[in-house]
């Protein structure tokens, strides 16, 4: 362990620096060598047929149109007819607005042009996922969204293809937007609002774990509203699979800053605990419209000092305002606890049912919201099925074209200057393990009154002298 350690100021730096100009930080296992599509970095994703694919069921589409799929029981390949428009194409597909953005794919809205549905498509270049070692994120994203589509409240996919230059994927759309946008349209939410979101958001986080998948990257970002108000989780590139009785525990740093479990930031190995906590930030943000940590700032990724978000994240008193009622004060102490062990939702025994059976969800029926038979309590106003003002106008504004991958390394030189690198010292994930040792060694001391956000000497970013999993109400 303490090697380990010693290793992190390179690791977190090298990642975190990595993540914010790259988006994805780094992924368990990778080997473009070992990898499942074998040697060819432009080789197919897996493909696995997806029986309940509605636009056709997952293939390979060769340049020449001829669509291959796996025979699921001895795995060998075979020319197939998988819909009525034959293998799926780009040609299938009217691209309609860009809605959204990442480090290496752009997303469109699409219309299939037989059956004039609505799909989510997403475009990754070969030549920047092959460059950037992103390709395991691809396919892990791949497996994750045909899992997804058992479930109610996350993206699945309907679709997949590929050409010389790119892959698709061809997925749910969910055209009311994310919790971003709305939390900039709103400032915070109110307390019904927020628990309808977070108890869908619990729904989506407790199919995934059933699975053996902890999702790693819940973000206001990565939770989108359907046309009808309900949840769904998108983006699994971050996801780790396998997790199970025998293998409880993952180690690799990725994720979005802001949401990362302290377990995670000191290298410890960590289980389905570390999306608790994140639920625990996204549920804070709901309800104040500011981060639990100042160095957040409004959300703006822009104004974050990494280095100073670390250290409260790890140390800092979270201070919860007075103004919440009692049951969201809770359940938010409860999330937010540092040790695992004493989380919400992470001891092995209950899991996510206690969760479910917290005070703040006792008006909720849990049978009616997993088969989605709860009205929401805000649904998007749209005055069409192609009506798009829930996505952010900065991509809907662009034209839709498909980048070419000369304009992906543009972009990347551009983005990658309005970051800076930040330094990270050990000694805070092995001042964090010390503080949690003397803490088990003798009790904590008496709470003391916090002051409000903004104000007194805990209020800025140095390390408070309370217990580690200390959070205050504002006076």
């Amino acid at each position: 362990m303490a090697a380990y350690i010693l290793r992190l100021p390179f690791a977190i730096a090298r990642n975190l620096i990595s993540y914010f100009f790259t988006k994805v930080v780094k992924f368990e296992n990778w080997s473009i060598e070992n990898g499942p599509a074998g040697k060819n970095p432009s080789a197919s994703l897996d493909p696995v047929l997806s029986e309940r694919a509605s636009v056709s069921s997952y293939c390979y589409a060769s340049d020449d149109g001829v669509a291959l799929r796996r025979d699921m029981m001895n795995g060998s390949l075979s020319k197939s007819c998988l819909s009525l428009d034959g293998a799926p194409e780009l040609e299938n597909y009217e691209l309609i607005k860009v809605i959204g953005r990442g480090s290496y794919s752009t997303v469109f809205m699409v219309e299939h042009r037989s059956s004039q549905e609505l799909y989510a498509m997403k475009v990754m270049s070969k030549q920047r996922a092959t460059r950037d070692e992103y390709l395991d994120c691809i396919r892990t994203e791949e497996r994750v969204l045909r899992l997804a589509l058992s479930c109610n409240f996350l993206v699945g996919l309907q679709a997949s293809f590929e050409s010389s230059k790119r892959f698709y994927f061809v997925m749910d759309i969910a055209r009311g937007g994310d919790l971003m946008y709305h939390m900039q349209q709103a400032g915070r939410f109110v307390e019904v609002h927020a628990r309808f979101y977070s108890a869908e958001i619990c729904l989506a986080l407790e199919f995934l774990h059933g699975e053996g998948v902890i999702y790693r990257d819940l973000k206001l970002d990565n939770v989108l509203l359907d046309h009808e108000g309900h949840v769904k989780l998108c983006d699994y590139g971050m996801c780790r699979e396998g997790i199970s009785e025998n293998n409880r525990s993952a180690s690799t740093l990725c994720g979005t800053p802001n949401y990362l479990a302290p377990e995670m930031l000191c290298g410890q190995d960590y289980a389905f605990g570390i999306d608790w906590w994140a639920l625990g930030v996204l549920l804070y943000e709901m309800l104040v419209g500011l981060s639990p940590f100042n160095s957040c700032g409004d959300l703006n990724i822009a104004q974050w000092d990494l280095d100073e978000l670390i250290r409260e994240i790890l140390f800092k008193d979270i201070i919860i305002p007075d103004y919440l009622s009692e049951e969201a004060k809770l359940i938010l102490r409860a999330l937010l606890k540092r040790d695992p062990a004493e989380r919400l939702g992470c001891r092995p025994d209950k899991g996510s049912a206690e969760i479910r059976a917290h005070s703040f969800f006792a008006e909720l029926d849990w049978d009616k919201l997993s088969k989605k038979s709860v009205a929401p309590p805000f649904k998007p106003r749209l005055s069409s099925n192609r009506d798009s003002r829930c996505f952010d106008p900065r991509f809907t504004s662009e034209a839709v074209e498909l980048s070419e991958d000369e304009e992906w390394q543009d972009r990347e030189s551009q983005d990658s200057e309005s970051f800076s690198s930040f330094d990270y010292e050990a000694e805070l994930c092995a001042a964090w393990r010390d503080r949690r040792r003397a803490e088990c060694a003798s009790p904590p001391p008496a709470a003391t009154e916090s002051p409000r956000r903004g104000g007194g000497e805990n209020a800025g970013g140095a390390p408070s002298n309370s217990v580690v999993n200390t959070v205050h109400d504002a006076a």
